[in-house]
């Protein structure tokens, strides 16, 4: 969970994804009950861009002092047949 909070997403595993999968990503943010999600423009923000023929900002980058934290929640299994969260079973 992350109420209220940004959430930046970095690491070789994103270094490697398209934009699509990195707009799904940053979208897990506001699931988390964050923000907003950001992942650090690189070379493959720029050439979505260019593309499009979008003039962006590229000077943005991660701030490897930054203060970061990390939360493990155990994920249960869980089932609804309704859009009432009262009809699930876990």
């Amino acid at each position: 969970m992350a109420p209220h909070q940004a959430c930046e997403f970095r690491g070789d595993t994103v270094k490697h994804m398209d934009i699509a999968d990195r707009m799904t990503v940053c979208n897990m943010a506001i699931e988390m009950g964050g923000k907003t999600g950001i992942i650090a423009p690189d070379e493959t923000t720029a050439t979505f861009f260019e593309e499009r023929a979008l003039d962006g900002d590229f000077a943005l980058h991660s701030d490897d002092d930054a203060t970061k934290v990390v939360r493990r929640y155990a994920a249960t299994e869980m089932v609804r047949w309704s859009q009432s969260p009262i009809k699930s079973t876990t």
